[in-house]
């Protein structure tokens, strides 16, 4: 399968034409690998991300519309803790973290 159009429009149109012609099993089997996929390539980010951050660096990330600020205090196998102003620790995914200064 090839994209013809710059949004994809076709590429998508030729994979629902493949889908409709799959079984229910044949369908359950592809949700579980296409699950394993998007959790192979998000732990892939997750490391890459992880890679940018040093302890001691200020960083912030935003929670429920706020701007949360800290230090990396501590920097997990798959997150990182980070100390607040305000005393807290959070564990954040290091894809949500944003760099303040090292």
């Amino acid at each position: 399968m090839t994209m013809n159009t710059k949004d994809g429009t076709t590429f998508l149109v030729s994979i629902e034409s493949e889908l409709d012609k799959l079984s229910i099993g044949e369908l359950h089997i592809l949700h579980r690998r296409v699950g394993e996929r998007l959790r192979i390539v998000h732990a892939a980010q997750d490391l890459q991300a992880m890679f940018r951050f040093s302890v001691g660096d200020r960083v912030s990330f935003e929670r429920e519309g706020a701007r949360i600020e800290g230090r990396i205090i501590r920097i997990n196998r798959r997150s990182v803790t980070v100390a607040t102003d305000s005393r807290g620790e959070w564990k954040v995914a290091p894809s949500l973290l944003i760099l303040r200064a090292r």
